[in-house]
């Protein structure tokens, strides 16, 4: 049985592994490596952009493109060899796509 000094810490370990584990279900991963990290490709500028703005809006792999709606700029980024682009859904949202870069990917686009 545990000791109710040590119940909190049992409840605190417990509630990060399951945190932990969603994550990894959720993004279809086996590694916190797989974790969505788009937010480290957003960036808060102060120009608003009333629609969605896409600098290269037919997903070239072998061009970092960057989208820009509101007052945010979403930048395509690597995942491993997997590069994961922005681009305008519509005039009022973005959306992410993934491609396998068969060369390799590097800063923001496929090799």
């Amino acid at each position: 049985m545990v000791s109710r000094q040590f119940f909190p810490y049992l409840v605190l370990v417990s509630v990060v592994a399951i945190v932990a584990i969603a994550v990894l279900v959720l993004n279809n991963s086996s590694s916190l490596e797989g974790a969505n990290v788009a937010d480290a490709y957003r960036e808060q500028v102060k120009e608003l952009q009333p629609s969605c703005l896409d600098n290269d809006p037919r997903n070239e792999y072998d061009v970092k493109g960057t989208v820009h709606m509101g007052t945010y700029k979403n930048y395509d980024y690597c995942r491993g060899n997997r590069l994961v682009q922005a681009h305008c859904e519509s005039s009022n949202s973005v959306g992410w796509v993934e491609y396998e870069c068969p060369g390799g990917c590097s800063n923001g686009f496929c090799l």
